[in-house]
């Protein structure tokens, strides 16, 4: 008698089960509309969709951004929660303020201009279920341009390698995870730490002995190309790279020889050409 196996995420068919959860995502002043629109859409489509999005406003934003995001409140299954921060405070706050509005335990964040994979919400949900040792499960990301596909950008899964990974470069896609909010929380939650809020949120949590895990899926489509390389560099992320990694250092996460060679790697990224830039992101995408 032959066993027929059906690929539960590929057909659609649901198999989390119903505990509810919050989406986390950050707007600014830069976010094309347009751009927001699709995000938004891809969470609503979930096969899995979330009981609360909260969407957070750091600084002002467009009229148009506002109509869309007010257009999600009345008759919508999902409860549009919305904090409207007069002025900009960087992610790292943002996020923070937002998370405390998240209604439920489990949040998963969402960036504004990037594409969840239809089943992610899904597959992080029966993960966690199964799994309540884990604070934080992410995946791998496929970074597209208008044009193409430009790759995937995995990162290592089991816990123990994910601490290990957190030693050299960030070891969680940002866009990919769904936490534990009493976790994140208890290690501290979120706070302004230009260029790696979700770095230092990792780091502490891995200090604190909670676990994180990646899964091995493609969970979100991340925007990248000539921009994204271009906004990354400047002597103001050199500077950012400095203070993070020194911190690392003082507090005793990484050896010195860890701090010169992530300085090393960076400074070419930073302050080269932008063909240079382009290619560390590229090599990098590749690991």
């Amino acid at each position: 008698m032959g066993i027929t196996v059906i690929d539960l995420y590929e057909t659609g068919f649901c198999v989390a089960d119903n505990r509810k959860f919050s989406v986390l995502i950050s707007v600014y002043i830069n976010d094309p509309l347009e751009q927001l629109v699709s995000a938004v859409e891809s969470v609503i489509d979930q096969s899995r969709p979330p009981d609360q999005l909260v969407i957070v406003f750091d600084g002002p934003v467009s009229d148009q951004v506002k109509e869309f995001v007010e257009s999600l409140k009345p008759g919508k299954k999902i409860l549009c929660t919305v904090l409207d921060l007069k002025n900009n405070v960087g992610l790292g706050v943002a996020l923070k303020n937002g998370l405390e509005h998240c209604e439920h335990d489990l949040v998963a964040r969402m960036d504004a201009d990037d594409i969840s994979v239809a089943t992610r919400f899904e597959q992080q949900l029966d993960f966690l279920r199964d799994h309540p040792e884990i604070s934080v499960v992410g995946g791998n990301i496929i970074e597209f341009n208008e044009h193409s596909t430009l790759g995937a950008r995995g990162v290592a899964q089991e816990p123990k390698d994910v601490m290990r990974m957190a030693r050299h470069r960030n070891p969680v896609n940002h866009v990919t995870v769904m936490f534990r909010k009493t976790a994140v929380l208890a290690a501290g939650g979120y706070r302004n730490f230009p260029t790696y809020e979700d770095y230092d949120l990792w780091i502490r949590m891995i200090r604190a002995s909670f676990l994180i895990f990646n899964l091995s899926s493609d969970l979100v489509f991340v925007r990248a190309g000539n921009d994204m390389a271009n906004r990354r560099r400047g002597f103001q992320y050199l500077k950012n790279d400095f203070r993070f990694f020194l911190y690392l250092y003082k507090t005793r996460f990484i050896s010195v020889l860890d701090f010169g060679l992530a300085l090393l790697i960076r400074i070419p990224a930073r302050l080269g050409g932008r063909s240079v830039t382009k290619l560390i992101y590229s090599l990098v995408r590749k690991r």
